[in-house]
């Protein structure tokens, strides 16, 4: 699988990369700035620094993820809460992420996409 990562703050950018790398999930296609945030950016799964006061991000999450063939969205966000999830729901985000998560959730998130994008016919034969 490729990943796309697009953050706010260096920290978090280094901080999914690493996540990305350690979980010998897939490979890293880009990791870059969010105002770098393209309309395609040609990943099965990209990882958002996500904040909640960004309406521009909101728009770009729903209209990537009503497109068919659309990249998965995983979200790092602050803190967990009801209203994040209920958001990311409404966002359609598959999957979404503290700064604590563990390497086998993140793991287990890219088996539940692979699994989903199996099903869809839009997954290469697996690479791991």
């Amino acid at each position: 699988m490729l990943f796309s990562v697009y953050y706010q703050t260096r920290e978090n950018g280094e901080y999914l990369r690493e996540v990305v790398k350690a979980s010998g999930a897939g490979q890293l296609k880009s990791v870059e700035d969010l105002s770098a945030l393209t309309a395609a950016p040609g990943a099965d799964v990209v990882l958002l620094e996500y904040a909640d006061n960004n309406l521009c991000l909101d728009r770009w999450i729903a209209r990537t993820t009503a497109a068919s063939r659309h990249p998965e969205i995983f979200l790092l966000v602050q803190e967990m809460s009801a209203q994040v999830i209920w958001k990311a729901l409404r966002l359609r985000a598959q999957e979404c992420f503290t700064r604590n998560m563990q390497p086998e959730d993140f793991r287990k998130a890219v088996r539940r996409v692979r699994a989903d994008r199996a099903v869809r016919g839009w997954l290469n034969p697996p690479d791991n």
